[in-house]
């Protein structure tokens, strides 16, 4: 007797569709969580899903998608700007100078604003 065969009382088996309508639901339903589930796994990268099946597609499909700009390729990630593309490992974050000078020029464009306010009261 095979353990995932499920039976009646009176011995019979049960049958998928029995199952089904005993749950209330439908095979469109079940079909429907199932893809939905795969979807949400993919875009969350769960398990390192997206990045492991991005590997098996060639490298110049991954480019032109830019999703190795979201999701690692391997051990890197692609950063890309209108001037330039590079490979990052993928767990960096971020040149923190490059990033510190970033804000401080944002700032300084925000104080510029405010300065030139009380200075002409």
């Amino acid at each position: 007797e095979n353990k995932s065969e499920r039976r009646r009382d009176d011995g019979s088996l049960l049958s998928a569709e029995y199952m089904m309508k005993s749950m209330g639901t439908s095979p469109r339903r079940l079909f429907t969580g199932i893809l939905a589930s795969g979807g949400i796994a993919l875009t969350g990268n769960f398990l390192g899903l997206t990045s492991n099946v991005l590997q098996l597609l060639p490298e110049e499909v991954v480019e032109r998608s830019q999703l190795d700009t979201y999701y690692a390729r391997g051990e890197y990630k692609r950063f890309t700007t209108p001037n330039y593309t590079f490979l990052l490992p993928k767990n960096w974050a971020a040149d923190q100078a490059l990033e510190v000078k970033k804000a401080q020029y944002r700032a300084k464009a925000l104080d510029y604003t405010m300065m030139s306010m009380s200075s002409s009261s």
